[in-house]
């Protein structure tokens, strides 16, 4: 392992970040190393060649610097996946300790597929990767069968995310509505719950630019609601539904976790996934993909308070325990601690 001692250490991130974000203070603390965060906006706004183009170029500086660093930290997976692929390309001397965070692979189609698989699997494989952090402890079987990642290379480490005001100053968009509400578009079931909720008595709000309008009158796909848009809807519904498709993928939690700040009670496809982040009936409701099991979850939400109350509740408590930005510094910091002794 190379030694990290008086060397420059980074966090790359695709999303604005600066000292006094609780997870740095956190990592720092905890490793007594301190961190030079670089960041460039590759958001859900960022168009997708945008987003594409940064992934191959924004690594590029700390890879000409890499005999200057120690730990670097890619926030955004394909920061580090292809910071990995450059030293492999050029065969140059292991001087980094290299973590990749967030990372999912999502199987494509056809002869670009293939060749996708292939470059992910010999960069993550390569012993230029230390460690690759999944979100769900189900993932590291997934991702070792399927892509020969050793499995002491992948670390499951819970998702966070940042605290999010619990209420806004303005009404709710839909006056005098009990109205569910879904969002994202990483792995959704959208057919599914459009076809389910079509003509019943619930309203439903979609916030997601892939998914398409339907047909009917208790049903709004908005394509525009995103940040604090997309929250304000989320404050204001009754519920939060997040149907799945691919039970093996790591998808949903982000959705899920803002909800369960807000204290919002949600009903979730019953996934592999998404299984470490949950309860059924404690703090979510867990349904396979039918209409029945999602027309029960919902009769129980609209018309049984206790049970209600009890999932909002305790969905607050889950977050503030084991997914706010301090508890996954501490988790970050533990790995880093490991790879660096």
């Amino acid at each position: 392992m190379p030694l990290t001692h008086d060397k420059r250490n980074l966090l790359l991130l695709d999303f604005p970040a600066d000292g006094t974000w609780p997870m740095k203070r956190r990592l720092e603390q905890d490793t007594g190393k301190s961190f030079e965060v670089r960041w460039i906006e590759g958001r859900i706004k960022v168009s997708r060649l945008r987003r594409v183009m940064n992934y191959f170029l924004f690594p590029l500086k700390p890879f000409l610097q890499r005999k200057r660093l120690g730990v670097l930290i890619s926030w955004q997976q394909f920061y580090g996946i292809v910071f990995a692929w450059l030293c492999k390309l050029f065969r140059v001397k292991k001087t980094v300790t290299l973590i990749i965070m967030t990372f999912i692979y999502r199987p494509k189609a056809g002869v670009m597929g293939k060749i996708y698989e292939w470059w992910v699997r010999k960069a993550v494989c390569s012993r230029y990767v230390d460690k690759v952090v999944v979100y769900s402890d189900t993932e590291i079987d997934f991702y070792h069968e399927r892509l020969g990642i050793a499995r002491d290379k992948l670390q499951f480490i819970p998702l966070s995310i940042a605290e999010i005001p619990a209420e806004d100053a303005l009404p709710s968009p839909l006056s005098g509505e009990r109205f569910i509400f879904s969002a994202g578009k990483s792995n959704r079931d959208y057919e599914f719950l459009i076809t389910a909720l079509s003509g019943t008595p619930y309203r439903l709000v979609i916030a997601s630019d892939t998914c398409r309008r339907p047909g009917c009158d208790n049903i709004v796909v908005r394509h525009d609601l995103w940040d604090e848009d997309m929250l304000h809807y989320m404050r204001h519904s009754h519920c939060v539904v997040i149907p799945l498709k691919d039970l093996n993928i790591s998808s949903g939690q982000l959705v899920l976790l803002q909800a369960m700040q807000l204290g919002k009670p949600v009903i979730v496809t019953r996934s592999r996934a998404i299984a470490c982040y949950v309860r059924d009936g404690w703090n979510v409701l867990t349904i396979d993909n039918t209409p029945e099991q999602l027309l029960a979850a919902l009769d129980t939400l609209y018309h049984d308070e206790d049970t209600y109350h009890r999932l909002a509740q305790n969905a607050i408590d889950t977050y503030r325990q084991r997914h706010s930005e301090t508890a996954m510094g501490a988790a970050l910091a533990s790995v880093v601690s490991s790879l660096c002794r």
